[in-house]
């Protein structure tokens, strides 16, 4: 853009005029945000909580199992005499 489309498009700022609020406007503003509360019920907390405790309890349940396996596999491997992984040196 040249300096004069930008000397153009400031122009138009200049244009701005304020806009008169009608006075009830705070007023009916400040009622539909009491009116729209955002608490969450008791019994929505509790299940969501309940959810996320399983969760963790399954995931926790998945990583010991897991290293169980890999710790037994390796022992087989050792008796075995063979390398429990693909690392050659």
């Amino acid at each position: 853009m040249n300096n004069h489309q930008i000397d153009n498009e400031l122009n138009k700022l200049a244009n701005i005029q304020k806009v008169d609020v009608p006075i009830f406007l705070f007023t009916r503003i400040k009622s539909k945000i009491n009116t729209q509360s955002q608490q969450f019920e008791p019994t929505f907390v509790w299940r969501i909580s309940l959810a996320l405790v399983i969760i963790l309890l399954l995931n926790a349940a998945v990583v010991t199992i897991n290293l169980n396996g890999k710790k037994h596999e390796n022992s087989l491997a050792k008796t075995m005499r063979l390398t429990p992984n693909n690392e050659l040196y």
